[in-house]
């Protein structure tokens, strides 16, 4: 009696194990399913805004796409680079100068523009980055005396006044026309009109 009731607690012992043990497997598989489903989506999703990006892109460059000359194509996908604000677009610029300007430019980075061995590309990057930053010191980092000659100009008529820089200004007859400005803006006296050395700013000064 004693035996057979030791061996019904046993098997009523072995029952509850197995019931305890069964809903843990199903759980596991379950878990296990969904943790590899997930990343698929996520892949999926990912794939679909990079192809979307990237249709995109091609649409706004299409029509520079289709020019043939070089220059003019160059110069149309650097335009709708800028207008768009996307670096990405400068990548179908042919000419590598211009290209690397075109992402220093975009970005609005100033140690971009020292990455460009040609000196007229890198000129005009220093150009364009001294009105996006509104800092006339990039203008200062020009070479080519015409380049730097018109930022200067450009930037103390319409940007930020200042009477000496006009004397930076190499060509005569844009350094009068600085001088002259500042003039009739009062930040210069009226009376210096032997500041200018060109015959016709001189007589618009004393006329």
């Amino acid at each position: 009696m004693k035996k057979a009731l030791i061996l019904l607690f046993c098997l009523l012992l072995a029952g509850c194990v197995r019931q305890q043990t069964q809903p843990s497997s199903n759980q596991t598989t379950t878990t296990l399913t969904q943790t590899t489903r997930q990343p698929a989506s996520t892949t999926s999703s990912t794939l679909q805004a990079s192809t979307s990006s990237s249709t995109s892109t091609t649409l706004w460059v299409n029509p520079c796409l289709n020019i043939s000359y070089e220059k003019d194509r160059d110069a149309c996908v650097h335009t709708q680079a800028l207008s768009l604000k996307n670096a990405g677009v400068c990548g179908y610029i042919g000419n590598e100068y211009l290209r690397i300007r075109c992402r220093a430019e975009v970005a609005v980075e100033p140690a971009g523009c020292l990455n460009i061995h040609q000196k007229t590309q890198r000129d005009w990057c220093f150009r364009t980055i001294a009105f996006k930053k509104n800092e006339i010191k990039y203008c200062e980092e020009i070479k080519t005396p015409s380049i730097k000659d018109e930022c200067l100009l450009t930037f103390l008529k319409y940007k930020e006044p200042d009477p000496l820089k006009c004397f930076e200004i190499q060509h005569p007859g844009q350094k009068d026309e600085c001088i002259l400005n500042h003039m009739q803006r009062g930040y210069i006296k009226e009376d210096l009109c032997h500041l200018l050395t060109t015959p016709q700013a001189r007589e618009t000064c004393e006329n």
